[in-house]
């Protein structure tokens, strides 16, 4: 009796595994074309928006950004896209989605630092969805960004604003650990990757789009 129940225990779990394995060949999407993630460290790119897209529909919040880190800097190419085309773009798909509560002083600073060295690039560099804002580049650095709103609303310093990100980030990295603390981070709201696939899978049909979030001047 032990050794049937032990058979059917590892035919179980071999089932189990080779669904898991079939479902990462299989077609989420459909790209209409290559989707870019060309010069991601210094400009706005049809895959960072993408991505940081995926980061905001994951959770209710306000805004997301996406540090350019979080890109492997791969394409996404056009045609079939399965969970493994999009591992690919990400350069740790396990790292989990967070809430930061800011206020909007807090956001423009994130936003200054991410372009404080424009044009050169920087792993730091922002991607955001919901957001938009102006760059201007004959500015001396941390004064460049102006004309940032949130989901069309142009937003005042003491605003509280929710902005998803992803763990990474929200604990400091690149620098950005002099704008917030850990105080500010909400509990995850699972992996990137899932994240990516659940928007890529709702969407069915992926373009590609560059939306001039981010206005340079």
């Amino acid at each position: 009796m032990k050794n049937r129940y032990l058979c059917l225990l590892i035919a179980a779990c071999a089932a189990a595994i080779l669904t898991s394995a079939s479902s990462f060949g299989q077609a989420v999407a459909q790209a209409t074309e290559e989707i870019s993630a060309a010069n991601s460290r210094n400009q706005e790119t049809a895959l960072g928006n993408l991505v940081v897209d995926a980061v905001k529909a994951a959770t209710n919040a306000d805004g997301a950004f996406l540090p350019a880190s979080s890109l492997t800097g791969t394409n996404l190419a056009s045609g079939q896209v399965d969970t493994e085309s999009l591992k690919a773009v990400l350069t740790d798909p396990t790292d989990q989605i967070v809430v930061l509560n800011l206020t909007g002083a807090q956001l423009k600073s994130a936003l200054e630092r991410s372009a404080g060295m424009y044009p050169r690039p920087f792993a730091g560099f922002l991607h955001v969805s919901g957001i938009r804002f102006t760059v201007t580049t004959s500015a001396r650095a941390g004064n460049r960004v102006s004309d940032i709103r949130l989901n069309g609303q142009v937003v005042q310093p003491a605003q509280k604003v929710r902005i998803a990100t992803v763990s990474s980030l929200a604990g400091g990295a690149l620098g950005y650990f002099q704008i917030w603390d850990k105080s500010a981070v909400t509990l995850g709201d699972g992996p990137i990757l899932d994240a990516v696939v659940a928007y890529a899978r709702k969407a069915g049909t992926l373009t590609s789009r560059k939306e001039g979030r981010i206005v340079v001047k």
